[in-house]
């Protein structure tokens, strides 16, 4: 599988590290690393979103099923 090659390992490693990437060499053909490299970047996206975006917390809200009334309540009561 070396042998084939197109880009070599230390060529790969170097740029990764340049770009401040990570790195995993991967097979498809022999099923190698394949399921760890879509949980590294699974884990490293969920990270990246974590950080950049505090969770949205929404008010409570009813929801009625149509053609019912609601009697009694004051939507604008504090």
């Amino acid at each position: 599988m070396a042998s084939k090659r197109a880009v070599t390992y230390d060529e790969a490693r170097e740029l990764a590290e340049e770009l401040g990437l990570r790195y995993l060499e991967t097979s498809a053909k022999h099923a190698h690393n394949v399921e760890e490299a879509f949980t590294q970047m699974a884990k490293e996206i969920k990270d990246r979103v974590s950080v950049q975006a505090p969770p949205t917390v929404l008010p409570p809200r009813t929801i009625l099923a149509p053609g019912r009334q609601v009697s009694g309540v004051n939507c604008c009561q504090q």
